[in-house]
């Protein structure tokens, strides 16, 4: 049901005639929107959700491209930006994979290294001990095999 009593606030223009007559046509125009605003006339009808939800989805629809075309001069430098920044933030996780890759390869290259080194040791005392075992019969240990092991 529509109510169309005024309330209270609305009796009428309250301006005098300046005899200007855009000052006059402002005049009631604000007239007009002070009613339509303070008024307790209740004329609008009531919308439900789908109703809301298409109004606002042709307000967005509308302003979408203008608000693209305003704000493109804005946003290309930033985009801009953002994307320098994301570039640079890659080189340095690559350069920082390259750092971390080499203390690993480094690792391994020393451990691998020790591990030749333990066996020559090993080789070299079990060479020892078949020197003491074969010197009373005249052999003296073959270092030939023991470089041999040393250049696996």
């Amino acid at each position: 049901m529509v109510d169309l009593r005024p309330g209270p606030a609305c009796t009428g223009p309250q301006h005098s005639r300046a005899g200007n007559k855009a000052m006059d046509d402002l005049a009631d125009i604000l007239y007009i929107v002070d009613n339509v605003l303070d008024c307790e006339i209740h004329t609008m009808p009531r919308f439900d959700n789908f109703t809301k939800g298409v109004a606002l989805g042709i307000g967005v629809a509308i302003l979408i491209p203008v608000a693209i075309t305003t704000l493109a001069p804005i946003l290309k430098p930033a985009a801009r930006t953002a994307f320098k920044a994301g570039v640079r933030t890659v080189e340095k996780g690559r350069e920082i994979l390259a750092e971390a890759m080499e203390t690993v390869e480094d690792i391994v290259a020393e451990t691998q290294a020790e591990l030749a080194a333990e066996r020559v040791t090993a080789a070299a005392g079990d060479q020892d001990a078949a020197d003491d075992s074969g010197d009373e019969f005249g052999r003296e240990g073959d270092e030939s095999n023991v470089r041999s092991i040393v250049n696996e």
